[in-house]
């Protein structure tokens, strides 16, 4: 894929951006300046989707139908209103996501990632630093949330603030997304990107340390606990990954579906009796000797196949194994981290 440009670059970046801290752009701007920013994305998106040519034809036909059912279920749903704009919030979600996927290759959608997450960090530790010894007292957002009034200061609930002054007294700091989880989430994630960038050594290694200190640095001020137990699950993965990259060809093929090798002499043949009633369950591996409780025995070996094919002296017709569709999408899946690694 050639060189992205540095709009569709910028683009993407602050798609990211206004996805992963949406609640940034409704404290400072109101809902009505998060929608307008939203509307502005959309369209940019489905300019650059015209310009690319996109071919709706390529979409997966499971996401189309997806995309049916959620339009459809606004007309029996109990609350009309509310699931239209959940319907039209996942639509212009999945424009931009084709955006990205049909514009960008894994490792630019990385890059454009790590940079939003590296603005929400930056930010959310300045906003906090800002509040801690500048205002020093709670925050609230400059525009209200829709139903909660701001005129008595004292009855308004804790977690409807932007920042609650917590970082200078060791409590857990919301940054600019005014919630502890969603800022753990973010550093997690970008802990994940900065990481997977080092190890691919795709930027200064000495710069992505810089900001996987950060990362490491704002979860433990959030210190949620959900993110925490997520990233425990990453590691376990992780280490998993790593296991497999060790191993090569026929072994990691066993390690990744969690099994262990046949013999070597097995080879991809079931049987399936001809004139029997019953199903021969053996593999042409099974020893001739191995009792068959009156039915045919199942080695089959290819020189004792009748001359016409079709068969095989135990009355025995072989046929091949086929993978399935779930082991050949983890083949490509391991192919993606091997192309990205």
């Amino acid at each position: 894929m050639p060189e992205v440009s540095l709009y569709r670059r910028l683009l993407a970046t602050l798609g990211f951006f206004t996805l992963a801290a949406g609640d940034f752009w409704r404290f400072l701007l109101s809902w009505w300046g998060w929608g307008a920013i939203v509307a502005v994305l959309l369209v940019l998106a489905v300019i650059e989707l015209v310009r690319e040519r996109f071919d709706v034809r390529r979409m997966p036909v499971t996401l189309l139908a997806f995309l049916a059912l959620i339009l459809v279920s606004v007309a029996w749903s109990a609350y009309q209103g509310w699931t239209a704009v959940a319907v039209v919030a996942t639509l212009v979600t999945t424009t931009f996501g084709i955006f990205l996927g049909a514009a960008f290759d894994l490792r630019t959608l990385l890059r454009c990632l790590g940079s939003a997450l590296r603005w929400i960090l930056a930010l959310s530790l300045v906003f906090e630093l800002v509040v801690s010894l500048v205002i020093r007292r709670h925050v609230l957002p400059l525009f209200p949330a829709p139903g909660i009034d701001y005129a008595d200061v004292h009855r308004i609930p804790a977690a409807f603030y932007w920042s609650r002054d917590l970082l200078l007294s060791g409590g857990r700091i919301q940054g600019i997304v005014g919630n502890a989880n969603l800022l753990a989430f973010a550093a997690l994630l970008a802990l994940l990107v900065f990481a997977i960038q080092f190890a691919a050594r795709s930027a200064s290694r000495f710069w992505l340390g810089f900001w996987i200190i950060i990362a490491i640095g704002v979860l433990a001020l959030t210190r949620s606990g959900t993110v925490l137990v997520a990233a425990a699950a990453v590691l376990l993965v992780g280490a998993f990954l790593i296991i497999l990259r060790r191993t090569t060809g026929r072994a990691r093929r066993v390690t990744y579906l969690g099994g262990r090798p046949r013999s070597s002499s097995a080879g991809p043949w079931r049987c399936w009796p001809t004139g029997h009633s019953s199903r021969c369950s053996a593999s042409r591996t099974r020893s001739p000797a191995a009792p068959t409780s009156g039915r045919p025995s199942c080695t089959t070996q290819r020189s004792a196949r009748p001359p016409g094919g079709g068969g095989s002296a135990t009355g025995c017709r072989p046929f091949p194994l086929r993978r399935s569709r779930l082991h050949d999408q983890g083949r490509a899946v391991l192919a993606g981290a091997r192309r990205v690694a």
